[in-house]
């Protein structure tokens, strides 16, 4: 049996019959885990430096302006390096691609998928997640993983980026 997790902004209550058909073992909240949310480049190396982190969300929200020929995606070769040494996940959440309006949500689709061929290239762990604010903004397993294949993920990658558990040290991916 698969153990599938979703990362949620909010205590869900996981008796609601509705809650109970969307195919997770359990939900966690963003505050239980060391997960950074924001930033620019400069504060994800420092994040990343000092180690006291489990989940790198979203790095593709930054504010910075693509250029001709390549994407601000929010992560580079350096910061994958790190990453990868320190065993921080690169987190990808739907609920900020659900959010923005159309000509924005290609650009930032666009860098996520920029971001899963860097984690892959890197050897860097990938985690996805609804990361919801409330009830109405939970996806079912299936769609989040549907999410992950739409960003360039296999499969396996998009199954494995759903399974992981919160150990007292902090995540402990499967």
């Amino acid at each position: 049996m698969l153990i599938m997790i979703d990362i949620v902004q909010f205590a869900v209550d996981r008796e609601h019959p509705w809650v109970k058909s969307l195919g997770f073992r359990a939900f966690l909240e963003a505050k239980q885990l060391r997960v950074h949310v924001g930033g620019n480049e400069d504060s994800y190396q420092k994040v990343l430096q000092q180690g006291h982190l489990d989940i790198l969300m979203n790095p593709e929200l930054t504010m910075k302006k693509d250029h001709l020929h390549w994407r601000a995606s929010g992560l580079n070769q350096v910061l994958l390096a790190l990453a990868q040494k320190r065993d921080v996940a690169i987190g990808f959440g739907l609920r900020p691609l659900l959010q923005v309006d159309d000509a924005q949500r290609a650009v930032l689709l666009g860098r996520m998928m920029q971001n899963v061929r860097l984690c892959r290239k890197y050897k860097v762990r990938m985690v996805l997640c609804s990361f919801a604010k409330d009830l109405f903004g939970l996806r079912s397993a299936s769609d989040v993983q549907s999410f992950g294949r739409v960003l360039g993920m296999t499969g396996a990658e998009a199954q494995q980026a759903l399974q992981f558990e919160k150990r007292k040290g902090g995540v402990r991916f499967l």
